[in-house]
């Protein structure tokens, strides 16, 4: 109770200190009507007094050519915007102006308006104070509008969010549209986080993180100090500061709903010898993956995906045979890379044989039971074995002497030390054969087609088999350099043969797909270069775009093609304990992890 007391009295004190502070300040307008920004320039933007913040066009981040209308930290190497218009990206060419009407006006090189907003005919200039507030002010330099009252999905320090005002999160980390996430003050002085339901917007039933605090009055403040808290009529309710996050004259401080769902209070030391990196003050909530539970929506991570928490940030990923939604935002759910189950007579899931689990330990889908089975008879295999004799059921989660059975889409997936259940998800064998011959003949090098292969393949025990069947009637080694056809070199030596034979083949397979080549004609063709010969070497010059010279799409995506080709390098190295597992070839292909440079294979004597 003393502690209490103690608490409450010292949050009294500080307050009432920060009012007694006078806050002097005059406005500056240097930006008069007539006043404009060109994204042609070569720094389209206009600085704050202090130089900390700039207003204008920022390039996004993977379209060169486009740019958003934006506020952003000036001296921080790292781009940190922290405001933008709600608008199309504007084309190169665009331009921003303070016209004679008192408007400020965005519009293309065509002269279309993208974003505008009216000061009216009082707005006789415009301005950004120090603390990056970018304002229209009338004849007495008092603001008409301003960017603190039209927030996006940051709050700085001096700004207030009043009830019915929120921040909603960014489509992904590189994509500035609206999110699934949003900050909420309520009307009745209640501040939560929702989840939205795409694509209208609307919140969810039921917040996954609240303060509780149902007063009249309330507000959010960020103050010139670094905490934020909810007030009513001046008097603290909720502190979300729970750690000092320095001064303002040391620190830069912002607050931002990010992309994944979480609140987070940031500072980054003004100091140049410390590299000017954000670190993170305070987080709501601690851990969104067990946060986010709602009977509906998709969860923190989207439909069919596992939430995890990996050092204290959540990552989303998808089970096997499943790929990502949007590459660009991973918590947008996951889709498998098979035929859903009908239920019908020629239907995967109706062939037993066809049919295999995945098993996730520590892995849970709380939701989506339609069928529930319980006894002491109920193990592990006796869970799998319900699943599989019933066409409609996709994944089973066992726990104890209990059986849920779940249809799709799952949602609110989560895996953590605490979840102690194990997932078991159903999947179709697929006929690696056939899919590889019908990408060949649709000469598809899509990345997703990539990942499917590689998906299939793993832990596949007959996918040599399947190859020694066919990616031939000449074989065996030849006298020209490397080994000709798919198999790895130490088929013809004494080494130990293990599953790596199959990485090889892979490797093998991969850059044929590339190539739109055979190995073995190319060897054929050629006596004095084989296929892996004739690929390194333009790897190692840089001329990769040799390899696809027929195929438009992919000289246009250059980067993806080199990711391709290095995977494909590990894969056929001469010494199997350099060859990744297909586990990890699957995690570089899809992005998960980087790929680093790749030797060159031994037994290759490249010119490069």
């Amino acid at each position: 109770m003393a502690s209490s007391n103690f608490d409450f009295l010292q949050s009294l004190l500080l307050l009432l200190l920060l009012l007694l502070i006078p806050k002097v300040f005059s406005i500056d307008c240097p930006h008069n009507k007539g006043s404009s920004l060109s994204s042609t320039e070569a720094n389209p933007r206009w600085l704050s007094p202090n130089k900390e913040f700039a207003f204008g066009f920022q390039k996004l981040p993977n379209e060169e050519n486009h740019f958003l209308l934006a506020i952003w930290f000036n001296n921080i190497p790292e781009t940190t915007i922290v405001w933008f218009a709600r608008a199309d990206p504007a084309p190169q060419g665009s331009t921003l102006k303070l016209t004679d009407e008192g408007k400020l006006e965005l519009s293309d090189p065509q002269g279309k308006i993208l974003w505008e907003r009216a000061g009216g005919a009082n707005s006789m200039c415009a301005s950004m104070d120090d603390s990056g507030n970018f304002m229209l002010l009338n004849g007495d330099k008092k603001p008409i509008w301003q960017t603190f009252t039209e927030p996006t999905d940051t709050i700085l320090p001096g700004q207030t969010l009043s009830m019915g005002q929120n921040l909603t999160a960014r489509y992904s980390r590189e994509s500035y549209g609206d999110g699934r996430f949003q900050l909420h003050l309520q009307p009745d002085g209640n501040l939560v986080l929702y989840t939205l339901t795409m694509p209208t917007g609307d919140a969810t039933r039921g917040a996954y993180w609240a303060t509780g605090t149902m007063t009249g009055n309330s507000q959010l403040v960020f103050n010139e100090n670094g905490y934020i808290y909810v007030t009513d009529d001046n008097r603290w309710v909720f502190n979300l500061t729970k750690k000092d996050a320095g001064s303002r004259q040391d620190f830069y401080h912002m607050a931002r709903i990010d992309y994944d769902g979480v609140f987070r209070q940031y500072r980054c030391e003004k100091s140049k010898t410390c590299g000017l990196k954000w670190i993170v003050v305070n987080r709501f909530p601690e851990d969104i993956c067990s946060a986010i539970l709602t009977e509906v929506g998709s969860g923190a991570c989207g439909y069919n995906s596992i939430c995890v928490e990996v050092n204290d940030e959540p990552d989303c990923l998808c089970p096997e045979n499943y790929s990502y939604m949007n590459k660009s935002g991973k918590n947008l759910g996951c889709r498998p890379n098979f035929e859903l189950p009908s239920c019908r007579l020629n239907g995967w899931e109706s062939n037993l044989e066809l049919v295999e689990f995945n098993e996730y330990t520590n892995t849970d889908w709380p939701l989506d039971d339609y069928d529930l089975q319980i006894g002491s008879g109920v193990d592990l295999q006796t869970c799998k074995q319900l699943c599989l004799n019933d066409c409609f059921c996709m994944v089973a989660i066992h726990n104890g002497n209990s059986c849920w059975k779940k249809k799709y889409p799952l949602s609110n997936g989560r895996r953590g030390p605490n979840v102690n259940r194990t997932a078991l998800v159903k999947v179709p064998k697929i006929n690696v054969t056939q899919l590889y011959l019908e990408s060949l003949r649709q000469n598809n090098k899509d990345q997703s087609t990539t990942v499917l292969i590689v998906s299939v393949l793993l832990g596949s025990s007959v996918f040599i088999n399947i190859v020694m069947t066919l990616e031939q009637t000449r074989v065996a080694r030849t006298n020209i350099r490397g080994t000709v056809g798919y198999f790895a070199p130490e088929w013809f030596s004494r080494a130990s043969i293990t599953v790596k034979v199959d990485v090889y083949s892979f490797g093998v397979m991969l850059l044929e797909m590339i190539c739109c080549k055979s190995s073995v004609a190319f060897g054929m063709e050629d006596q004095e270069e084989a296929l892996m010969d004739w690929v390194y070497a333009c790897y190692c010059k840089k001329t990769l775009d040799k390899l696809v010279e027929n195929d438009e799409d992919a000289r246009n995506d250059m980067k993806r093609l080199e990711r391709l080709v290095m995977v494909a390098i590990w894969c056929i190295q001469e010494d199997a304990s350099l060859r990744p597992t297909m586990k990890k070839v699957t995690q570089m292909l899809e992005g998960v992890v980087d790929v680093s440079v790749p030797p060159r294979p031994s037994i290759y004597c490249s010119t490069a």
